[in-house]
Formats: structure tokens, sequence, C-alpha cells
């Protein structure tokens, strides 16, 4: 599933993912995102508004993609799942997934917010979020557009774009027995259907 989206089980261990791939790996676990660079956050109240919403939600998860040097800890870039938020000291409840080095904690959303904001190096954008659901209208909101080209930001560090990225995946060949029939389309685990893979959906856009 990882190779599909755009870099190896070895170098995500090694070095982590991206915001983009990140998505692409969402969308293959038959998820649908609504993702957001931290540079398309106008201001801190819509974000403050989306967190209500999808907080106080069941069926909605809030991932944040942020800097850990800008929120004061060791390491940098991390993605962290959100559990709660209080409204009285504007804090949210982030569920660090290295328990091993923090457990849960909360942060300003102010923070939170500065965090979002610093560049990836490997894509040369900021950080973001990302909303996700099983349900497509559960991810759309009334105070957040997906930010523009993050799905076209696929593979920057092995220095390929997408349409090179939709070439070399329109000319691969896999047989059915490892999951994937002569068109090239993946095989979603759940529902045993086939579909295209993610880095080229991705890549188009969202569904």
């Amino acid at each position: 599933m990882l190779n599909w989206c755009c870099t190896s089980f070895e170098t995500a261990v090694d070095i982590g993912v991206t915001l983009p791939q990140f998505v692409c790996l969402a969308k293959c676990n038959g998820l649908h995102p609504l993702a957001v660079y931290g540079s398309d956050v106008a201001s801190l109240n819509l974000l403050r508004d989306e967190v209500k919403r999808v907080t106080s939600s069941d069926d909605v998860v809030f991932i944040v993609s942020y800097s850990r040097k800008t929120s004061g800890q060791l390491g940098d870039g991390h993605f962290s799942p959100i559990a709660g938020y209080h409204e009285g000291r504007d804090l949210v409840l982030m569920l660090d997934i290295a328990r091993f080095k923090y457990p849960p904690y909360w942060m300003k959303l102010e923070t939170m917010l500065e965090s979002m904001k610093p560049l990836d190096s490997v894509t040369g954008k900021s950080r973001g979020f990302v909303v996700l659901s099983v349900e497509k209208e559960k991810v759309q909101s009334p105070y957040f557009e997906p930010s523009s080209g993050m799905y076209e930001i696929m593979n920057l560090k092995r220095g390929r774009t997408s349409p090179e990225l939709l070439d070399i995946n329109r000319n691969i060949k896999v047989s059915k027995s490892n999951g994937y029939d002569e068109k090239s389309t993946v095989m979603n685990g759940s529902t045993g259907e086939f579909r295209e893979p993610c880095c080229i959906s991705v890549a188009k856009n969202f569904d």
C-alpha cells in the first residue's frame, strides 16, 4: 500500500511521510480527507470553529501535521490526532502517537496553528491538518476548502512530478494474484473492489 502512495515502507519508517502522502494513504484505506496547509488557515477563529465542529462529532477525526520544535518539544515534523477541545481555556487535547515520548497533553490552539506553519523540507510547503471520515459529506467544512496543489506533490524528494508519476502508474502491469488487475487498478482491502491506485486518484482530485 505504501509503495502505491509514492514511498516505501522503509522510507516511511526512516523519515516519515509528508502531508500529501498521508492524504494518499487515507484515500487508499477508504477514507475521505479534507486537507489544508497551515499557510492557508486565514485566521485562528476559523480554525477554532473547525476544531469545534470536528471534536463535537463521533464519526470525524482531526489530524494535525505540525512541527514539534515550534511547540517546544523534541523533534520536528509529526502527526497527532486531536481528541477534544477545552472551550474555556482554548486548548486542544493532543493524543500523541509516540506514547513512549509524550502522553496525551493539552496544547493552546494558537500554538497548534503556529506549529502548522513551518515548511516541510521535502515538499517545500507548510504543514497543516486533515479531517477524515468514512462519509464524504462529514468532512465538508463551512470554514475551509481543500488546499490547492496538495495532490500534485506526491514524490518531490525523488524528483518526480505528478505527470511523471501518472505515466509510471499507467505502465505498471501487476498480476491479479498480487491484488492488482491488468489496468493497474488497486484492490480495496475492505470491499474487494478494484479502483485506481491512490497516487493517480489523489493527483487528480478528491472523488
